[in-house]
């Protein structure tokens, strides 16, 4: 499943969490992908 971090937030509930989350962004210097460990650790998702 890919979610954009601009969605992540509506996009939570779909994940599933039993399973382990990655988070990746794409280009040698995003920085979005710790926004997203972020919002999913305060969701309490496994990251």
């Amino acid at each position: 499943m890919s979610l954009p971090l601009e969605q992540l937030a509506r996009g939570l509930a779909e994940l599933p969490p039993a399973l382990e989350i990655v988070a990746y962004c794409r280009g040698p210097y995003c920085a979005l992908s710790a926004q997203a460990v972020e919002m999913l650790r305060a969701a309490g998702l496994p990251v």
